[in-house]
Protein backbone atom coordinates (compact mmCIF):
# COMPACT_ATOMS: atom_id res chain seq x y z
CA UNK A 1 0.00 0.00 0.00
CA UNK A 2 2.51 2.21 0.89
CA UNK A 3 4.58 1.88 -1.93
CA UNK A 4 1.43 2.09 -4.08
CA UNK A 5 1.42 5.95 -2.77
CA UNK A 6 5.14 6.54 -3.30
CA UNK A 7 4.41 5.67 -6.82
CA UNK A 8 1.06 7.77 -6.89
CA UNK A 9 2.73 10.91 -5.63
CA UNK A 10 5.45 10.50 -8.22
CA UNK A 11 3.51 10.09 -11.01
CA UNK A 12 1.19 12.90 -9.79
CA UNK A 13 4.43 15.16 -9.69
CA UNK A 14 5.75 14.30 -12.75
CA UNK A 15 2.22 15.55 -14.72
CA UNK A 16 2.43 18.72 -12.38
CA UNK A 17 6.05 19.45 -12.37
CA UNK A 18 9.03 18.39 -10.97
CA UNK A 19 9.57 21.28 -9.09
CA UNK A 20 7.67 20.52 -5.89
CA UNK A 21 8.88 19.64 -2.31
CA UNK A 22 11.39 21.06 -0.20
CA UNK A 23 15.00 21.62 -0.99
CA UNK A 24 17.60 19.23 0.84
CA UNK A 25 20.61 22.33 1.92
CA UNK A 26 23.88 21.50 -0.16
CA UNK A 27 22.36 19.23 -2.40
CA UNK A 28 20.29 19.77 -5.89
CA UNK A 29 17.59 17.36 -4.43
CA UNK A 30 14.33 17.43 -3.06
CA UNK A 31 12.32 15.90 -0.47
CA UNK A 32 8.99 15.57 -0.88
CA UNK A 33 6.81 13.56 2.03
CA UNK A 34 4.55 10.74 1.55
CA UNK A 35 3.39 9.76 4.84
CA UNK A 36 4.77 7.98 6.53
CA UNK A 37 6.97 7.88 4.20
CA UNK A 38 9.23 10.41 2.28
CA UNK A 39 11.16 10.37 -1.05
CA UNK A 40 14.31 12.19 -1.89
CA UNK A 41 14.40 13.12 -5.64
CA UNK A 42 16.32 15.32 -8.09
CA UNK A 43 15.66 16.42 -11.62
CA UNK A 44 17.90 15.71 -14.24
CA UNK A 45 17.22 17.18 -17.97
CA UNK A 46 13.33 16.39 -18.19
CA UNK A 47 13.53 13.27 -15.89
CA UNK A 48 12.65 13.11 -11.97
CA UNK A 49 15.42 10.59 -10.70
CA UNK A 50 14.32 9.15 -7.55
CA UNK A 51 17.26 8.94 -5.23
CA UNK A 52 15.61 7.19 -2.06
CA UNK A 53 12.27 6.12 -0.15
CA UNK A 54 13.08 6.57 3.54
CA UNK A 55 10.77 5.68 6.36
CA UNK A 56 10.54 9.10 8.08
CA UNK A 57 9.36 8.45 11.21
CA UNK A 58 13.03 7.14 11.63
CA UNK A 59 14.46 10.07 10.37
CA UNK A 60 16.32 11.78 13.06
CA UNK A 61 17.11 15.13 11.95
CA UNK A 62 15.26 17.04 9.44
CA UNK A 63 16.62 18.92 6.45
Amino acid sequence: MQAEAVVNAMTWMVETGFSLGRRIPGTDARYWPVPPLGVVYRVERESMVVLEVIDARRRKQPW
